[in-house]
């Protein structure tokens, strides 16, 4: 037998899910803004797509050098990505998010310059230090302010994001690719440093300020500690 207030329960549980589904709730401040740091850091996969082998080879670099390149990249992102979340989870999205974004805009504008294929190679490494950091800032902010009975759909539209992001950087990266094979790269350098820069800005800085019953997991005793008492969730 179903008890009415057991039924009650069930009732105002699925009136709050559907409540916090609506579209307003998918598009708060905090998703907003992680949904568009999302397209920001998928720009660089698109013109990597579009027109990285084509940069490497107006470089003179070999097939090796190319395949290398991408191996240099990786290496960081696999070994470090469990270290930057780490870190993030003790100091913070925003401050491994504004190390990410800076070290990053810095390597952009080194392959915007007229470097050889190994330097190229040795540079794919720190780039990919600041993506295993970006990255793992933005995928835990996400998990801080995604309403958890709408995952789903938050997840969605962050995918998406994604895509859009990866679609803007292909198609961008090969119309301006004909002015310079560093343009794309010197573009998305600026775009990261703005991005960093504006995060400076008070309201923005807030949406990382989580309070610790907004957190999806339950917090070790040493992460509870370094969040202060009475921030207002935004």
């Amino acid at each position: 037998l179903v008890l009415p207030n057991a039924r009650k329960t069930d009732a105002s549980e699925a009136e709050r899910a559907l409540e916090l589904a609506s579209p307003t709730k998918l598009f708060t401040r905090p998703l907003v803004v992680t949904y568009s740091l999302q397209i920001v850091l998928s720009l660089i996969q698109g013109v990597a797509m579009a027109v990285w082998t084509l940069y490497m080879l107006d470089r003179g670099a070999s097939l090796f050098l190319i395949g290398l390149s991408f191996t240099t990249f990786a290496l960081p992102v696999i070994l470090l990505a469990p270290v930057a979340g780490r870190l993030s989870d003790l100091y913070g999205r925003y401050r491994t998010l504004i190390f990410g974004l800076f070290l990053s805009s810095l390597i952009f504008y080194l392959y915007s310059a007229p470097i050889t294929p190994l330097w190229v190679v040795i540079l794919s490494i720190p780039e990919g230090v600041g993506a295993a950091f970006t990255r793992s800032a933005v995928d835990g902010l996400l998990a801080d302010v995604m309403p958890m009975q709408a995952k789903g759909r938050v997840q969605a539209y962050y995918s998406a994001a994604g895509s859009l992001g990866s679609f803007i950087g292909a198609t961008a990266s090969g119309l301006v690719y004909v002015f310079g094979s560093g343009v794309p790269f010197f573009l998305e350098a600026t775009l990261f440093l703005i991005s960093a820069m504006l995060l400076f800005l008070p309201f923005l800085r807030r949406v990382f300020q989580i309070r610790p019953d907004s957190i999806t997991l339950p917090l070790s005793e040493e992460l509870e500690e370094r969040i202060p008492e009475g921030i207002i969730q935004i």
